[in-house]
């Protein structure tokens, strides 16, 4: 079992892990450099994706098993957003990534609060 943990807007966020089903957990290492409201989805090819922010939105992902070798974050660029982020899976390759754009221009070019949607697809 892995657990994302944040501690506040602009702080660190953790991961801890255990191997006994939640009964105890290791002490925990840092994650990221930011975490807000921090969501895990494991897709059916083995995949775990990763997606937190403020500032910013960010997504990892990894293919270890235990949870402890990530990919380097993708910075989404989102510059204006309450940077909370939901994920489900599409498939067993695919999920798709919501979160918030404050910016986004409509069709005057008006920036507008606005959902985003990001597919991710898993490559070989």
């Amino acid at each position: 079992m892995l657990i994302l943990m944040r501690t506040g807007s602009g702080c660190q966020s953790f991961y801890a892990r255990s191997t006994d089903g939640g009964k105890t957990w290791t002490k925990p290492l840092v994650f990221d450099k930011v975490g807000v409201l921090p969501q895990l989805l494991t897709l059916k090819c083995g995949v775990t994706l990763a997606s937190y922010g403020r500032p910013g939105v960010f997504l990892r992902a990894t293919d270890d098993p235990s949870g402890i070798e990530w990919q380097t974050p993708i910075d989404l660029c989102v510059k204006s957003s309450c940077c909370y982020t939901s994920m489900i899976a599409l498939d067993d390759r695919t999920a798709l990534l919501a979160y918030s754009d404050f910016d986004y221009p409509d069709a005057d070019g008006v920036p507008q609060k606005t959902l985003m949607l990001r597919r991710i697809s898993i490559e070989n």
